[in-house]
């Protein structure tokens, strides 16, 4: 591109510097002739600077890029960083089993199917947890967004939402289970 310029220039010097001695062969070059001269010169040096060579950039990563394990769930596959602190929870058993490993999460939702918020054994823990829904509404994504979590745990039911909470923070999806949120919690969180 450069040098295609700036052949261009010199081939629009050339002619003026012929032009003008066609007109005038018997006269030396005149202090406005000399002056155009100097501005075509500025005009190649201002083009041949100004040009910057296009290249594309680099895509950035989604998230941190920090150590982390890759987990296949329902929604496909995440990478987990290893020492989440801030994790999100919204699904009960979720809770559960972050609160029985001794993790307080910084976002909650409360239970569905049960006339309380929280099932009674919960009630204790739950005090000073953001809650971004309360039963049956959607997930305040906003809200959520702003707690800046570094894991967000739901269940199959979030699949719609997916996209969303996966733009926020890497989210597990694992498919729900009465069998696995009960006395076999092990089961539920097998990654």
């Amino acid at each position: 591109m450069t040098a295609r310029l700036l052949a261009y220039d010199c081939f629009f010097l050339q002619i003026c510097l012929r032009l003008s001695m066609a007109l005038s062969p018997w006269k030396a070059l005149s202090s406005y002739k000399w002056l155009f001269i100097l501005l075509i010169s500025a005009n190649i040096a201002i083009t041949s600077a100004c040009h910057t060579e296009v290249s594309q950039q680099k895509q950035v990563a989604k998230y941190p890029v920090v150590p982390c394990r890759v987990i296949q769930h329902m929604a496909g596959e995440t990478c987990v960083p290893y020492r989440s602190k801030r994790i999100a929870t919204l699904y009960t058993p979720a809770l559960a089993n972050v609160l029985a490993l001794g993790i307080k999460p910084i976002a909650i939702t409360q239970a569905t199917g049960t006339f309380e918020a929280f099932p009674p054994y919960l009630k204790d823990e739950v005090n000073g947890i953001e809650l971004v829904a309360t039963a049956g509404d959607v997930i305040n994504l906003e809200k959520l967004l702003n707690l800046k979590p570094d894991l967000i745990l739901g269940w199959d039911h979030h699949i719609s939402v997916y996209p969303l909470l996966s733009r926020i923070s890497p989210t597990l999806l694992p498919q729900s289970s009465v069998e696995a949120s009960g006395e076999n919690w092990k089961e539920y969180l097998r990654f």
